[in-house]
């Protein structure tokens, strides 16, 4: 499972990565977090893509906290506001 606060970092995501039979989960705003965290009790891996701010920081140490199987992927993307930030430049130096 890999969680993103919105649509368009998910879909940049699906054009980066080679696999596309996980199953994602996009919260659209962090305010959605507590009922995503039902859902995602029901995943043994959750990769966390959210983003570089305030919120995505809470939202990110929250969910960290409450399952361990729980992994940061922000390292990726560092520096950047999100996911799609990256993903963008990236495509700019190809």
């Amino acid at each position: 499972m890999s969680v993103f606060e919105g649509f368009i970092d998910a879909l940049s995501y699906l054009e980066f990565t080679t696999s596309n039979a996980e199953s994602l989960l996009i919260l659209n705003s962090v305010s959605m977090l507590e009922k995503a965290k039902t859902k995602l009790q029901n995943f043994s891996s959750i990769k966390l893509f959210l983003d570089n701010d305030k919120a995505g920081e809470r939202s990110k140490n929250e969910i960290l906290s409450c399952f361990s199987s729980a992994e940061d992927c922000s390292k990726l993307y560092e520096g950047y506001k999100d996911f799609n930030d990256f993903f963008i430049d990236k495509q700019k130096t190809l």
